[in-house]
């Protein structure tokens, strides 16, 4: 007889069965087994008996193949241990019928979402292969449903008991009794004497009425409010009677009288209780250990407790977090030891043996050393003080392509800031590196033993760090680090210093509960003695929100991950791709692995050694586990001063004998030598035999661009080639039909007049006309004006597609917040873009006879072309360049540590505010304080909501705006304002400004846009300079076009005198060899790489007049051979971009001679190395390179076999 383990999946919900057949039976007897066995699993999957449901079964998964009913067992199935699965169709009305209201689709306006589960072993796949739950969820669900669905989705059951209470208002009550009184503004008048204070429940004040000012009368009146009023036990709870003035003179036999009335707290008796239960759990771990589900959002844990239970996926604003109508939900499997387990403090809490680092199937002891003890090193090796953050960013990202699981990569940013992550996150961490750590530990080392595979962990971080080390980045973005850029939020009560529970509101104090702030509001019960009323914020910060009210007053600080910075990121070239990083090879080769631990201070230090090594270093206990070498012991007795750290010690620090661990560790290396697991913990390398090799094979591999085409076997072309047709016939069978464009009437409708300006005011204007010009009579000029507009339309189109695009790829791949704040700026550009293109058009002839009038009453400019032989020309500035207007960033807006304008200021408890970021690094390494150097009691951050309110308003410009609103304009405010967009080094930003706006007050708004970062700039629009006077800006911008804040630099003598820098464009097409024609531009130009286009068509037309208008173009740059006549090069799709920050050594490649297109390699020619080295000190121009071509082979590669692959 043969035991097949059945997995029945019905819908969302699962079960499994162990079903007992001789392998010599059909299938049809395992589908009647299982069949069955149905109506014990009907209330578990949901079913009814109104019909019998279908069952299919299926191989390994439950979409595999589909096993045939009269095939034999044995055949099929020729090793029981395969897991079978039995899928049942259920109906309609039947799945309606069995899912719980909050969790079924409704009908009417109500939301629904998409719940995809995330585990750390489906999250090896790519997330979006993950299927979602196929029951939609409504936003009406509460998360104490949600987490009951992911639950029941694992197979786990749906929890339906009573949720943790974790109130406790003791110390608000205390704070009212010192420094609050009664509101004596309020309406309803109370006599203090005869009316008691009562805090209850998430910090909600209520006023109750009292006989007389005993204490039996007080306690009375208290309970007979919550059981009478209110309807709620207090069995669970515990009263405390806190503060007021005790009246000596009346002597009460056990009943104390009042002269001031105490506050009454209600608090839970977990809260009071905790550090009792604490001491007595230990004894009973065995018998309270259970495994336990714990969800995460990609952001922060979820934890279900008394306070958030009720509160819907709406109120927490977890839409927001939702990707595409799906809210990914990351579960982990944990065993816990009860509601009296606490996360243990300080690295030898951290890295001890507990439940919460265990794998749910388990792990050997050796494992578990071998994992903790690695994790700790790791944490010293990347603190901030030993690591610079663009390294430790590598790191995560590292970890995060390894993992694909956020809640992992948060912990270890948690470990690598040195705090204490919780129970949630170690799980988290340790199984995602269980699921890892597959690839790299072979089964045959650890005799195909599961629970032996974080023996490995220490090979796996040896690689991690060694490719986080090489990790390419992107130049142009490596100042922003997406990891290391986590926020940090603070959802305590500042003044109660206990976290808010769950509904929350955002006041200038920081966040409070919505009782706190009920009971202070300006008609509320109480006000403050010595404190101004607490006022709500202007802008609330939806994450701060959603982060208190899914921690249910779990947590006093959250370190957030945000996916929206990481998929935005392109700082990183891998393509979020672990494959581009690590070759699957890398990952078997254990001795290569050994040597990468030995080059990131990973190696195992002999303990014989461990006198002269520096700590912390791993080395061997007496068990052979790794341990972790911390120190020397001070005023140790002889020979026992060496401190261990061993993770399954009961102790923090052990004092040890080397010597005597030494003689015990030789027959266990001896063993492991034996059995091939040595390497796992094997020393460094000082102790490798190195020997000389008596012969050497070199390999060589042909590695040029011809390597990448196809194999050359005609069969196997062919082959692909039908595959490939039959795809492509597929994919243009199912492509949507694309939709008319059609003018938005919600969005500027331009006018003739004003499509005349935006012609007039264009970067090409003098290329117009000149092309318009180059007709030989008014046919032949009207022609050509036509094409013209038919080369703005295809600029103008490339660009809206682009928009369109970045539009539809932020519906796919952002979260609903960011796609909801971000689409509504692309979807205004897009439509102003595409108005303006179909308004050219309707307009074309007008604009087309307007613009050949205009050739007799303009004067166009020298174009500054440029032949071989030619002399750079000299151009003088149209205006001297003054000084900027003297604008400063108050000085209070600065981080004393940084000097940098502070985006997140906290407090310290002396009082004094920074960025949180750099008093955070501060207080790692020092116990003083910046300002006093005086030892600071407590290193607690407090957040400063009224300074970043302060800052927002500033940065924001707030002030300026307020002068023009004031001003009593009444008018519509699409027609008071103007949108203008700003562009500086850094960022782009768009803006409403009112129309009244003067020219120096858009210096100072665009000063406050860079936070100050340049004390020297000017604005520049259209290639002029904006002065900054009294005048309009609008008489001075166009708002079609944007505004460039340009830093101003010291600069070589010539610029000094008056004179441009000058930039010399070359501009190819068809022909490598020659340019088509070759332009001076100043190195401090506005002007776009479309402009580029119409100087290649002015060219073309001033050659021959009647030249036609080619197809779009594709900008190409940094063009070089690749061998074999192979050419690559960088594309550029935003032509509408500003062409002068390619004016750099690194992009400007050119030299002032006849030359390719295509760079030669730096060896070629010696020459070109000098003429390189002399553009860069300035003393010849920088030469940019431009190639109009088209589009790039798909970067999606066709699965075809390569000359490569055959070599391999």
């Amino acid at each position: 007889m043969a035991r097949y383990t059945v997995n029945v999946a019905a819908g969302g919900r699962r079960a499994s069965l162990l079903v007992v057949l001789s392998s010599s039976q059909l299938c049809s007897a395992l589908h009647d087994s299982v069949t069955s066995r149905l109506p014990a699993l009907a209330t578990k999957l949901g079913l009814t008996d109104a019909k019998q449901p279908q069952i299919t079964l299926h191989l390994e998964r439950d979409d595999g193949p589909m096993l045939d009913l009269e095939d034999l067992l044995s055949d099929v199935l020729p090793d029981p241990k395969e897991t079978v699965y039995a899928v049942i169709d259920i109906h309609e009305e039947q799945s309606a019928s069995s899912t719980p209201p909050q969790l079924a689709t409704s009908g009417g306006s109500t939301k629904t979402l998409r719940i995809r589960v995330v585990t750390p072993e489906s999250a090896q796949s790519r997330t979006n292969v993950v299927n979602p739950i196929s029951t939609p969820v409504s936003t009406k669900c509460t998360l104490k449903h949600l987490k009951g669905l992911v639950q029941e989705h694992l197979g786990f059951p749906m929890e339906e008991g009573d949720c943790p209470a974790l109130e406790c208002n003791c110390s608000f009550a205390r704070n009212i009794d010192e420094n609050a009184v009664l509101n004596v503004d309020r309406t309803e008048d109370h006599d203090a004497l005869h009316t008691a204070i009562l805090v209850h429940s998430n910090n909600v004040v209520v006023a109750i009425p009292v006989d007389d000012n005993k204490l039996s009368t007080i306690q009375r009146a208290t309970n007979g409010y919550m059981e009478r009023i209110l309807e709620r036990k207090l069995t669970d709870k515990f009263t405390n009677v806190l503060g007021g003035v005790v009246d000596t003179g009346v002597q009460l036999s056990e009943d104390k009288s009042y002269l001031k009335l105490p506050i009454m707290a209600i608090c839970s008796k977990r809260c009071h209780s905790h550090r009792q239960d604490q001491g007595r759990q230990a004894g009973n771990d065995a018998a309270q250990r259970e495994l336990v589900v714990d969800i995460h959002t990609s952001e922060c844990p979820l934890e279900i407790t008394a306070h958030n239970a009720d509160i819907t996926i709406e109120a927490a604003r977890l839409e927001d977090c939702a990707v595409n109508g799906i809210i990914d939900i990351y579960a982990v499997q944990r065993w816990t030891l009860g509601q009296n387990e606490r996360a243990d403090q300080g690295k030898a809490g951290i890295f001890k043996k507990s439940e919460s680092w265990e794998h749910h199937i388990g792990q050997t002891d050796r494992g578990l050393a071998s994992l903790l003890s690695t994790l700790r090193v790791f944490t010293e090796l990347t603190g901030d003080q030993s690591m610079e953050d663009g390294q430790r960013d590598s790191i995560l990202h590292m970890i995060h392509l390894l993992t694909r699981f956020p809640p992992a990569v948060r912990a270890a940013h948690i470990l690598m800031r040195g705090e204490t992550p919780g129970l949630p996150e170690r799980a988290a961490l340790a199984q995602c590196l269980y699921e890892v750590l597959k690839n790299v530990v072979p089964l045959q080392t650890v005799r195909s033993d599961p629970k032996r595979f974080f023996e490995g962990s220490r090979l796996l971080f040896g690689l991690i760090l060694e490719k986080a080390k090489n990790m390419k980045i992107n130049l142009e973005e490596s100042s922003t680090l997406p990891y290391i850029g986590m926020k940090v939020y603070d959802p305590r009560n500042l003044i109660t210093m206990h976290p808010v529970l769950s509904e929350s509101v955002q006041t200038m104090s920081g966040l409070v509960d919505v009782g706190f702030h009920e009971a202070f509001e300006e008609q509320g019960l109480l006000s403050w003695i010595n404190r101004d009323r607490c006022k709500v914020v202007s802008t609330v910060d939806s994450t701060w929100d959603r982060i208190a009210k899914v921690s249910g007053g779990t947590r006093t600080q959250a370190l957030v991950f945000d996916p929206d910075a990481v998929r935005t990121s392109s700082r990183y070239v891998d393509s979020n791709d672990v494959k581009n990083v690590i070759s699957p090879a890398e990952y078997v080769d254990l001795t290569y692995l050994a040597n990468l631990c030995s080059r990131n201070q990973l190696s195992v230090i002999p303990p014989a050694r461990l006198a002269s090594a520096s700590a912390p270093v791993l080395t061997l206990d007496r068990d052979g586990f790794l341990a972790v070498y911390v120190g020397r012991a001070g005023c140790a007795e002889a020979g026992r001063d060496i401190l261990m750290f061993r993770p399954a010690s009961m102790r923090e620090e052990e004092a040890v004998d080397v010597s005597i661990i030494t003689q015990l560790l030789e027959p266990i290396l001896a063993q492991r030598k034996a059995d091939g697991s040595i390497v796992f913990e094997a020393y460094g390398d000082s102790h490798r035999k190195l020997t000389a090799p008596d012969e050497i094979t070199m390999i060589c591999v042909d590695l040029s661009s011809s390597m990448d085409e196809r194999c050359g076997f005609d069969d196997i072309q062919n082959s692909e080639d039908a595959e490939e047709e039959m795809q492509e016939q597929v994919r243009s069978t199912v492509a949507p039909p694309q939709a008319p464009v059609e003018e938005n009437s919600a969005f500027d409708l331009p006018g003739p007049d004003e499509l005349k300006e935006y012609i007039r005011s264009h970067e090409s204007y003098d290329d117009f006309i000149a092309i318009v010009g180059t007709g030989k009579d008014d046919y032949h000029r009207r022609q050509n004006a036509e094409k013209v507009f038919e080369i703005l339309k295809q600029l103008l189109d490339q660009q809206i597609e682009s928009k369109r695009k970045q539009l539809e790829g932020l519906r796919q791949q952002a979260s609903q917040y960011y796609y909801r704040t971000r689409s509504e700026i692309i979807d205004r550009d897009m439509n102003v873009l595409n108005n303006r293109s179909l308004r050219l058009q309707k307009y074309r002839s007008l604009l087309c006879a307007w613009l050949i009038a205009c050739l007799g009453n303009v004067s166009v400019s020298d174009p500054l072309t440029w032949r071989p032989g030619e002399a750079i020309p000299k151009l003088h500035k149209t205006l001297s360049t003054t000084e900027s207007p003297g604008f400063e960033v108050p000085p209070e807006y600065h981080c004393p540590i940084s000097s940098n304008v502070m985006e997140d200021p906290v407090t310290t408890v002396d009082g004094f505010t920074y960025e949180r970021k750099e008093i955070e690094r501060w207080l790692r390494f020092n116990e003083r304080s910046p300002f006093t150097n005086l030892i600071l009691p407590s290193n607690d951050l407090r957040p400063n909501v009224h300074m970043q309110e302060q800052i927002t308003a500033y940065m924001n410009s707030s002030d300026i705006m307020a002068k023009y609103t004031q001003s009593g304009n009444r008018t519509r405010p699409s027609s008071s304002t103007m949108r203008i967009t700003f562009r500086s080094p850094l960022e782009t930003r768009s803006m409403d400004l009112p129309r009244e706006l003067k020219a120096a007050d858009l210096w100072e708004i665009a000063f406050r846009l860079t936070k100050g970062r340049y004390t020297s700039y000017e604005l520049r629009h259209r290639n002029v300079r904006i002065p900054a006077t009294q005048e309009l800006a609008v008489n001075m911008i166009n708002a079609a076009y944007e505004v460039f804040i340009t830093p101003l630099e010291p600069t070589a003598s010539s610029t000094s005198s008056g004179l441009e820098e000058l930039c010399l464009i070359k501009v190819y097409h068809n022909y490598y060899q020659d340019s088509v024609v070759s332009y001076w531009t100043p190195k401090q130009t506005t002007k776009s790489l479309a402009s580029a286009v119409f100087r290649y068509y002015r060219q073309r037309f001033m050659d021959m007049s009647t030249y036609h208008v080619e197809q779009p173009f594709i900008f190409w740059t940094r063009l070089h051979d690749t061998g074999d006549n192979h050419i690559a090069g960088t594309p550029v799709y935003d032509h509408w971009r500003s062409m002068a920050p390619y004016f750099n050594s690194t992009d400007s490649t050119g030299k002032l001679a006849t030359e390719s297109v295509v760079d030669k390699n730096s060896n070629d020619d010696v020459s070109d190395d000098t003429d390189h080295e002399h553009t860069a000190l300035g003393i010849r121009p920088l030469v940019f390179k431009v190639f109009l071509g088209g589009s790039p082979r798909s970067s999606k590669k066709r699965d075809t076999l390569s000359r490569l692959d055959v070599l391999k």
